[in-house]
């Protein structure tokens, strides 16, 4: 079970590690060509994409599609995977068309309202009247990604996010080379994800042709599913589209355009650390969906706190080192502008530390409709606690006030998330003495080296100085906070994770 899980993670994260460097990449090289103000367009026509603010209307297509995929894997029930997915193809496509048409009606004042230079408002309007009009298969291309995640087919997954993200990329710097406007570069990104969504179908039902799924007229007890998941799924996607994607969006609003350019600066490499390493629990879903359908609670019990452990091995290190060099990373990244900003970007980071620890737990009840509604209601709390929080300092603080109030909310509600992640799967209080001997080392290691941090002075004394931190930090845990059996568990996984990869270069090469 962690053999094939390590490895769809490890396939995950490296192609996400690929995708985050190019978008890191262009970020130096907007803002020089745009200004602050130019790069904050840019982002706003970003949201009103599925993925984003407009995740408010997602129900929950993609997880949906692969829990109906992986069940059929695990019973073999494939007329009911192909009447689910055809159910939720409708509702999506349906969805889409719907915002796509409150997109396009609202496209011609929403610069205004933003406070958008008048000399772009005409342009942005048509960029999101075009992300209005592809809104259908957008959404639609949530449930293709998802079927091939429940095939855990990660290899074809990531490629499509590689092949878009790279046409994006080559788009972006032509654009910038030939002196286009920063709106051009907007449409080549929704030209990129059209890419992306034609090739996730094309993906998907050569998957589904396999298995001749044919997707039937479903029955009543398949809407009866399909509505009782949407109804926590829909809650869930909408709190976590407020959460992070509400404020940037209130910032256009409230600020402008420069403000949304330095919240996002600010936190784009902690929301990058955050979406790579929830790569560490995305691929669980399938497996999650196995175990729960063939009843195995104590195997779901050992998935959620042997993993909670392991993730916390894998990232904890690793954001504790950004952290500490939030500074020198700041300075060689965009220059001494921003840097002086360091300690807001490094409180960022205990964002992804906090959710990183419960997503393993949380993404395993994702199979369970109640633990579902459970959470919704601690991230309901903590969506209140933040904008209460961002609203009280926003006079004084400006745009950072929305990092303070993500930051004291996450911080507040993860324990009360990790008391029902031990409800539901058993308890896991030996994980937890662990993670705090880790934390003791990372707090020990970090003293002399935020001491050193101010004399970095490139890029390869910073990676150094870093990949220093985190190897310390993990040798020293081998032997203080994992048990021999925990060591034999890597190790297994490892070894077979390894063989999984000699296993696809073996058919790659001819």
């Amino acid at each position: 079970m962690f053999g094939k899980l390590f490895f769809n993670i490890a396939t995950s994260m490296l192609a996400f590690f690929v995708t985050s460097v190019i978008g890191l990449v262009l970020v130096p090289l907007l803002v020089h060509a745009y200004g602050l103000a130019g790069y904050g367009v840019a982002t706003l026509a970003r949201l009103f994409l599925p993925t984003a603010a407009f995740g408010l209307f997602d129900f929950g297509f993609g997880e949906l599609a692969t829990q109906a995929v992986a069940s059929a894997r695990a019973d073999g029930d494939w007329a009911c995977c192909g009447r689910r997915l055809r159910l939720g193809l409708i509702w999506a496509a349906t969805i889409g068309a719907f915002s796509g048409a409150v997109m396009i009606g609202l496209a011609w004042w929403l610069p205004g309202w933003m406070k958008v230079d008048d000399s772009s408002q005409a342009g942005l309007s048509l960029v999101l009247a075009v992300t209005g009009a592809l809104s259908p298969l957008l959404f639609a291309s949530l449930v293709f990604e998802g079927s091939i995640k429940g095939f855990e087919n990660y290899v074809a997954q990531r490629r499509l996010e590689v092949l878009s993200t790279m046409a994006y990329a080559a788009s972006a710097v032509a654009c910038v080379h030939a002196g286009l406007g920063v709106l051009w570069v907007c449409a080549a990104q929704l030209a990129a994800l059209a890419l992306r969504a034609l090739l996730a179908f094309a993906t998907a039902k050569r998957a589904l042709r396999t298995h001749q799924v044919r997707l039937l007229r479903w029955t009543p007890d398949d809407r009866a599913w399909y509505r009782r998941r949407v109804n926590v799924m829909a809650a869930n996607k909408a709190l976590g589209a407020c959460q992070t994607q509400l404020a940037p969006l209130l910032l256009g609003f409230l600020l402008g355009p420069a403000s949304v350019g330095a919240f996002d600066v600010l936190s784009r490499l902690p929301r990058v650390a955050k979406s790579i390493l929830g790569l560490l629990s995305s691929t669980l879903l399938p497996v999650a969906s196995r175990l729960e359908t063939a009843s195995d609670a104590q195997g779901m019990r050992r998935l959620s706190h042997t993993g909670m452990l392991l993730v916390g091995l894998a990232a904890l290190p690793l954001l504790a080192a950004a952290m500490v060099f939030s500074e020198p990373t700041l300075r060689l990244w965009l220059g001494p502008t921003l840097s002086g900003r360091w300690v807001w970007q490094s409180l960022m980071y205990l964002v992804p530390a906090f959710t990183v620890l419960v997503g393993f737990g949380a993404t395993a009840l994702m199979v369970r409709p109640h633990a579902i509604a459970a959470m919704n209601r601690l991230i309901a709390l903590q969506l209140v606690i933040q904008f209460a929080v961002a609203f009280t300092a926003l006079s004084s603080l400006q745009e950072r006030a929305f990092i303070l109030g993500q930051v004291c909310a996450v911080g507040i509600t993860f324990f009360l998330q990790l008391r029902l992640i031990d409800a539901e799967l058993g308890s896991g209080s030996a994980t937890y003495r662990r993670l705090l001997r880790l934390l003791g080392i990372m707090i020990v290691l970090a003293v002399p080296s935020l001491y050193g941090a101010p004399a970095i002075s490139s890029i390869a004394q910073l990676v150094a100085a870093g990949l220093g931190y985190v190897i310390a930090t993990w040798l020293l845990s081998v032997f203080v906070v994992l048990s021999a059996a925990h060591r034999q568990q890597l190790r297994s996984a490892l070894l077979s994770t390894q063989g999984r990869a000699r296993q696809r270069l073996r058919r790659i090469r001819p």
